[in-house]
């Protein structure tokens, strides 16, 4: 039956629920792209930096700490220059949750796409297997069991 179609030829037969499916796997790729590159671009602060921190805290230069974080310009040195600008831990607790919120708002930009698009797919799939089967079940029933 399906021997000798080529791959477009047989996306053609799956119907609407094909085109959907492939219409959510290329959005898919473009997000997982998305968020690749975005990940990509996070620097790491080296453990250098984050020994010369520790040191200048535990010598209680917070201003030399601070100057390390500002100049590190990673993830981790933003959130610790929140933090130390701080004198009591409340304000220091509170200072590093807002910041770190801030830091991940945009890496979890289009993160409901891929949710939605992996709790669609599977109904979309069987939307399509319902279809086939009414369609085969109505050319039965039009040209007979034999033909």
């Amino acid at each position: 039956m399906f021997e000798n179609l080529d791959f477009f030829q047989l996306l053609s037969k799956g119907g609407y629920t094909i085109i959907i499916l492939m219409v959510c796997s290329v959005v898919l790729v473009a997000v997982v792209i998305e968020k690749f590159i975005a990940l990509s671009r996070i620097k790491n602060m080296s453990k250098k930096e984050i020994d010369e921190i520790k040191s200048a805290v535990a010598s209680a230069d917070i201003k030399t700490a601070s100057e390390i974080s500002q100049k590190s310009k990673t993830f981790l040195g933003d959130v610790l220059e929140e933090g130390l600008k701080n004198k009591n831990s409340v304000a220091i607790k509170e200072s590093v949750l807002r910041k770190i919120s801030q830091k991940i708002l945009p890496l979890e930009k289009h993160l409901f796409i891929v949710g939605t698009i992996g709790v669609i797919s599977p109904f979309v799939g069987l939307l399509g297997t319902v279809l086939g089967i009414m369609r085969a079940f109505h050319d039965l029933g039009k040209y007979g069991a034999g033909n």
